[in-house]
């Protein structure tokens, strides 16, 4: 994997969730090293967390509460031009895997319109990974529950 995203040595961080504008959906990190969104109903799982490791001064998403960063695979991305998002133990992560950290992408202008009209602050996040490439994440949903990811 590339080098790390940040200095952990001189970063504050604390846990939180990632929820969507509406509250009605949460991203989940699991132990198989996948990402889901789900239904934010309060409901646990013994096998995923939805907490997620955040710089304190500039809320960026650095790790899963397991301490393992998100990464794509590089050669998936190369080839197609998108690749699943994950998380890995930095000794098992795939050759291929590029580390990314979740950036809150800023809109100053949309900001200070929603301190004026006294709105709760919402965030897009985007994906960065160490040379500065931005991606877009997505999530997929299947209605067709035979259907499965390729």
């Amino acid at each position: 994997m590339p080098p790390k995203l940040y200095d952990e040595s001189s970063t504050s961080t604390t846990l939180t969730h990632l929820l969507n504008p509406h509250e009605s959906t949460r991203l989940l990190s699991c132990t198989n090293g996948n990402i889901y969104a789900v239904r934010n109903d309060n409901s646990t799982n013994d096998f995923c967390s939805s907490e997620w490791e955040t710089t304190t001064q500039h809320r960026v998403v650095i790790r899963d509460a397991l301490r393992r960063p998100m990464l794509y695979y590089g050669d998936t991305m190369s080839t197609l031009g998108v690749s699943r998002l994950r998380t890995s133990d930095v000794d098992m992560a795939p050759k291929t895997g590029v580390a990314v950290a979740l950036v809150p992408l800023r809109d100053e202008e949309g900001t200070q319109k929603r301190k004026r009209e006294q709105k709760k602050e919402m965030e897009l996040y985007v994906a960065m990974d160490p040379s500065g490439e931005v991606f877009y994440p997505v999530v997929c949903d299947y209605v067709d529950r035979k259907s499965v990811s390729k």
